[in-house]
């Protein structure tokens, strides 16, 4: 039987060099690896009505590219290990805590992956973790790996 591991994805180098080393230090055969970013909508109130960013135009041309990315990233996590079952997904929602853990819920996934950056003081009191969420809503192990 195989495991499905999701690999949340931070669009920087920092995050995706970790990830590969997880993946060369890792045994994922026998593994479906979901390699997961999720845009998140940015609402801008002014005084008489709301915008969005990504917009509804910018949204595709920004999934494509972004979808890009992560396929040269899947290459080089399959270069780390040899062949690997690695699927792509780029998301788009306004909390995206809430759509990997929804994701991860829907996959059935054994593990989720998560990268962090050390945070201290300030940072950390008004910054909510995206991997703390994860650790408390994903319905399976979550493994945080710190960059």
């Amino acid at each position: 039987m195989s495991k499905k591991i999701v690999l949340c994805a931070r669009i920087d180098e920092s995050c995706f060099k970790t990830l590969q080393k997880y993946a060369k230090s890792t045994d994922l055969t026998e593994t479906k690896l979901h390699l997961v970013h999720c845009i998140k909508v940015e609402p801008y109130t002014y005084d008489f009505f709301t915008a969005y960013y990504p917009t509804q135009e910018q949204y595709e041309p920004l999934r494509k590219q972004l979808q890009e990315l992560l396929e040269d990233q899947a290459k080089k996590l399959c270069a780390a290990q040899g062949s690997l079952d690695v699927e792509v997904t780029v998301l788009l929602d306004a909390n995206p805590k809430e759509k990997i853990a929804s994701l991860v819920s829907e996959l059935k996934a054994d593990m989720v992956v998560s990268t962090t950056k050390k945070r201290s003081g300030m940072a950390n009191l008004f910054h909510s973790s995206f991997s703390s969420y994860l650790v408390g809503h994903a319905g399976c192990d979550v493994l945080v790996l710190r960059e």
